[in-house]
């Protein structure tokens, strides 16, 4: 079983799909399949160390140039903190030369012919130009396809342009009616989309996204329990979780703080800054992640904005754990907060001071266990499982 595995992001640092990517990949190749990766080619200080180190050696990598995006090191990834190229895209001029993605070149670089050997075809987005390769790749061959997908296109939560909008709306209906099987990680997202799109809903699945590996918790004996967020807090509201722990520390002698690992923006660095009870310490690398998970006592997941289908990929990663998980979201009734719910391993709370129980999330210290539904090999099975049946 041959398979080519399409993806632009693949083992760069700090970013939930290139996670996701290497694990799946390593998951199928582990269950029996023959997997090589079409990627995008990224200098060497994009990628994570670790997850370049950790991609199953039997896999083949066949990277492609895709012009500008592969030469460019971003200023965060720089040891002297200064970018390499001083060109800088504003966002209005990116989005209209550069549509479906900053790597488009990479379409224009790959030939279908050198891929005609392969038995399936899977695309899996981030970036969204991941399924336009493999729509070229298959125009003059075709193959069953299997299209994954972490976030819808047009309705994404972070796309307010609206010609960027109308754009993605039209290039992604097409692309949906070209796959055979079209995934999402996120049920509440490929539910939605099926009510979008009733004509496609025989070829949309739900896919979870898997976790990268386990990590349990290594017990110690503290005066304090420490809460850990990692990844992008960009768009979500601190303000709540950050008054619960003031009330909390200034009633009860066990010390609870939260540590944050990832990006954030300036306001709420600056509210990180002037808690006493929070601490902010910058990107670190996936190796790192999995220190901070054995460190801690629980970890924090804030959700999108209400009327979202989007699950932030964290969730997943903190499913492969077993600590107990602070889910704090925007409504307590809709159906991302539901699938939350019935995973049964969050303590999930509305995003506010007084609805937030910091004593119930520490006395289910010790309770849980790691969903491995969500493993790359479960979920793997699952992806092979599908396009045998389809």
């Amino acid at each position: 079983m041959k398979v080519l595995y399409v993806t632009g992001l693949f083992r760069k640092k700090s970013c939930s799909a290139s996670i996701r990517n290497v694990a799946l990949v390593n998951g199928l190749q582990e269950s029996g399949c023959d997997v090589s990766v079409l990627t995008v080619k990224f200098p060497i200080e994009v990628l994570d160390t670790y997850l370049v180190e950790s991609v199953n050696k039997s896999v083949k990598i066949i990277e492609v140039d895709a012009g500008y995006i592969s030469k460019y090191i971003p200023s965060i990834y720089s040891v002297n903190k200064k970018s390499s190229n001083v060109f800088f895209l504003k966002k209005l001029i990116k989005n209209i030369i550069y549509f479906p993605g900053i790597d488009k070149g990479w379409i224009k670089s790959i030939s279908p012919m050198d891929y005609v050997n392969f038995d399936y075809i899977i695309s899996s987005s981030d970036t969204k130009t991941s399924h336009f390769v493999a729509e070229k790749i298959q125009k003059d061959n075709p193959r069953k396809w299997l299209q994954i997908w972490g976030d819808p296109w047009a309705d994404d939560v972070g796309i307010d342009n609206f010609i960027l909008k109308y754009r993605a709306f039209k290039a992604e209906n097409k692309l949906l009616k070209s796959g055979q099987i079209i995934s999402y990680v996120s049920r509440p997202t490929a539910n939605a989309i099926a009510l979008k799109f009733p004509n496609l809903i025989d070829n949309i699945e739900y896919i979870p996204r898997n976790f990268f590996r386990s990590v349990e918790r290594i017990p110690r004996q503290e005066n304090v329990f420490r809460i850990s967020y990692t990844g992008v807090m960009n768009g979500r509201d601190i303000v709540p979780i950050l008054g619960a722990l003031k009330i909390y520390n200034a009633q009860q002698k066990l010390r609870v703080t939260l540590d944050v690992y990832g990006r954030v923006t300036s306001e709420q660095h600056v509210l990180l800054e002037n808690s006493p009870y929070a601490t902010f310490n910058g990107e670190v690398s996936l190796e790192k992640v999995f220190e901070v998970f054995e460190a801690s006592d629980a970890l924090l997941y804030l959700g999108n904005a209400a009327g979202s289908s989007q699950i932030p990929g964290k969730l997943y990663d903190y499913f492969g754990t077993n600590l107990p998980i602070l889910a704090l979201v925007q409504n307590m009734h809709d159906e991302v907060t539901k699938f939350i719910l019935e995973s049964e391993r969050c303590v999930v709370n509305e995003n506010k001071v007084e609805a937030i129980s910091i004593n119930h999330l520490i006395k289910r210290r010790n309770k849980y266990e790691v969903l491995h539904q969500y493993s790359p090999r479960t979920v793997a099975l699952r992806v092979i499982d599908l396009l045998k049946a389809k």
